[in-house]
Formats: C-alpha cells, structure tokens, sequence
C-alpha cells in the first residue's frame, strides 16, 4: 500500500509538473489521460524493472505532448525538466529529513519518513515548475527553445537525467547509506546548477542572436521604405520638371480655344498623372508619422508588398504615434499576420483594396486594418487551431495572432465586417 501511495504522488507531481511548464495548458482532458495512463503503466513498471520505469513512461509524457504542440523540441524538454526537479527534489528532502532527525527534532519511524519526504518532494516539484514557468512566461524564453538552441540545451538536459539515474541505481545496489544519499545530493545539485548555468549562456546567446536578426530584418524593412519614399521623390521631381511645359501646352490650346483638344490632352496626359499620385506609392509618405522604428519597418513592408500586387492601398495616421504602450516585438508579429491575411483576402476579392489606420483615442491606441474579401467563415472558427480555407496544416496566422495578443495587458482584438470589409482592430489601452 505504501509502494502504492509512493508511486501514486510521485507520478502526480510530475504530470502537474509538466503541465505547468506546457507554454500554453493543454486541458484537463489530456492532463487527465496522462495522470491515468501513467499511474496503471507507473505501478506495473516500477513494480516490474524498478526505477528504470520513468524511461518509458517519458516516452509517453513526449508523445502525448507532441500530439498536442506538434513541437517536438518543446515536448522533450517540458517533460525532462520537472523529471529532473523530481530527482533533485527527492535528495533535498531525504537530507532536510535526516537534518531534522540529526537535531532531535523530530523522531520519525520508517514509514513516517518516506512520507515526509514525500511530501517535500511534491511541493519542492510544484513550486520550482512555477517560478521556471513565471522566468519562461517573464523572460520569453519558449521562443528560444524551438531551434537550434532547443536541441543544444535538450542534449545538456538529457545527459543529466543519465546521469541522475545512473547514480541512483548505483546507489540502490549499494543501500542507499546516508553518505550516499549525502554524495549524491551534492553532486545532483552542483551538477543542476551546472545545467542551469549552461542554460543561462545558452538562452543569453539565442537573445542575442534573435536580437540582431531582429534589428537585421528592421533595418532591411526600412531600406525598401527610404527606396520607396526616394522613388516617390525622383517621380515628384520629374513631374516639377515637366509641370512648365504641361501648362505650356494647356495655354497653346486655350491660346487657340481648341477646347476638344484641350479635353482630349486633359484626360489623356493630366488624369493619368493624377492617378499615379494618388497610387500606393503616395500611402508611404503617411508613415513616416510612425516613430516606432519596428513597426513602421513592418507596415511599409506589408504596403509595399500590398503596392507590388497591385492592390490600392489607403494609409490614415493623422497623429504622430510616438509610443504605441505595447511589447514592439509582439504587436510586429500581429500585425505581420493580420497584414499578411490582409493582402492574401484582398487579392481573391473582387475588388481588391486595403487599408489601415492608426488612431488615437483618449488613453487608447486603435490599429484598423480593413480589406475587401470573396466570402469569410463564421467570425468564431476563424481563431480555433487549424482551421483555414487555404488548404491543410495553414490554419496557424489567427490562432496565433490570438494567443500572442492575450498575453498583453491592456489590449483588444476585435474583429468583424463591415460594408464589404473584413476588419481587423487592434485596441491598446495607456
């Protein structure tokens, strides 16, 4: 019964463990298959091949994670880090336990210590899984460990948890002394801190390298932006140059009151002028408006690329936008996917247009962006995980536009149609 009520918490805090950890909860149905699963499988490999059972059963915990994410770097590191807080957190209560014997505080039996010590285990686990959560969720580090990186620290990670099992089943061969209990718990907790550390340099190293590809990519969205603004200026200046004989010619016509020449030369030479002016490569200059580097950098890009499909494109920011009151990077990705849907919608349209508008509000940011669309599902299947209407595995952009935008405080999507268009708006509260 006491083997029974062992293996029952253990597996219990490593399952919470695990769904702490998870970037995003994955629901109660799924943290209670695993906690079910794991339990009957649990007690039969334990009972079975001892404590070498916890390789089988993390082999499930990924697959289970994998289904769900589909990110298989994410699924084997949220499953081995509460795996080794589990080893860690058995030795540091076994020698708070033998500490608090040692002092003649407390004078426990057998079966008394393997449940304080259990119980220790099981908070230590479930406190330290929601300080990593609170750093990861704080610090962004998720984003950091889907690449390269990712494998890197899940190599370190791996090699730890051998490390730990080794040492525990040589310790069980020997009757798990107090010296070796003693040993053990130091080198476990020299060699975690060693982890973490590497850790650290790892995630310090990928911020930084994220950081200048960042600033790469910012700096390459506003090249295109001054090559737009300087086309725009060399076309300004051409105009000025031919705008005397313009009026030259239009004063020879007058001259000689040949008015149907006149009108013939007005819409033939004067409109077509006029449109081109009032043509996508004129929104860029209401950017400039824009002072926050990045996202003018993603605007002007999307624009542009809007501006090369031949799509009219309106852009109203009356107001300078100093300070937008969000996460820069965040509101980029958000506006990269709604601009992006935004092109993509308005090309199969009809009557392709877009446009955006940054507004400002008493102690409220609004950014709309508006385009026209054939046809568009029911406003809720929109966001679910999955769904699109351009084929299989594409239905990511608005999940995840939802997802990065609740996890700033203050801010608003609302999204709706509104005479022909398909609206999406962005409010920020200050």
């Amino acid at each position: 019964m006491l083997t029974f009520f062992v293996i029952f918490f253990q597996l219990l805090a490593i399952v919470l463990g695990i769904y702490i950890l998870s970037e995003k909860p994955f629901g109660l149905r799924l943290l209670s298959f695993m906690f079910i699963v794991s339990q009957i499988v649990g007690y039969i490999l334990f009972t079975i091949i001892g404590i070498m059972g916890i390789f089988p059963l993390l082999i499930f915990f990924i697959a289970c994670l994998y289904l769900k994410i589909g990110q298989p770097i994410l699924s084997i590191l949220i499953t081995f880090i509460p795996v080794i807080l589990f080893v860690l957190g058995d030795y540091i209560a076994q020698m708070f336990t033998f500490f608090v014997e040692s002092m003649n505080i407390l004078d426990l039996n057998a079966e008394q210590r393997i449940v304080s010590v259990l119980i220790i285990q099981f908070l230590l686990i479930i406190a330290l899984s929601l300080l990593l959560k609170k750093l990861f969720t704080k610090f962004q580090i998720y984003r950091f460990l889907k690449g390269v990186y990712g494998k890197l620290i899940i190599s370190f990670v791996a090699m730890t948890i051998i490390i730990f099992y080794v040492n525990i089943f040589m310790g069980k061969q020997q009757g798990f002394s107090h010296e070796n209990i003693q040993a053990n718990s130091i080198l476990f907790l020299f060699y975690t801190i060693l982890l973490f550390s590497m850790f650290i340099v790892l995630i310090r190293t990928a911020a930084n390298n994220f950081r200048m590809e960042n600033e790469r990519v910012q700096n390459e969205q506003l090249r295109e932006y001054t090559e737009a603004l300087e086309l725009q200026y060399d076309e300004i200046r051409k105009f000025r140059h031919d705008y005397i004989n313009i009026l030259s010619t239009m004063s020879a016509y007058l001259s000689l009151n040949d008015l149907e020449k006149l009108k013939k030369y007005f819409s033939e030479k004067i409109i077509p002028i006029g449109q081109k002016f009032e043509s996508n490569n004129y929104q860029l200059g209401a950017i400039s408006k824009v002072k926050v580097q990045e996202v003018k950098g993603i605007v002007s890009n999307k624009i542009i690329k809007a501006q090369d499909l031949n799509i009219p494109t309106i852009v109203d920011i009356t107001e300078p936008v100093d300070d937008l009151h969000i996460d820069t990077m965040k509101l980029c990705r958000s506006l990269g996917i709604i601009l992006d849907n935004a092109i993509e919608a308005a090309m199969n349209a009809e009557d392709p247009r877009i446009q955006v508008a940054f507004i400002e509000k008493e102690h409220a940011h609004l950014i709309i962006v508006k385009n026209s669309y054939r046809d568009v599902p029911p406003i809720h299947q929109i966001y679910q995980k999955g769904f699109s209407t351009k084929g299989e595995n594409r239905g990511l952009g608005l999940s995840n536009l939802r997802e990065i935008l609740a996890e700033c405080e203050g801010v608003t999507l609302d999204t709706y149609t509104a005479e022909d268009y398909f609206v999406q708006e962005i409010g920020i509260a200050y």
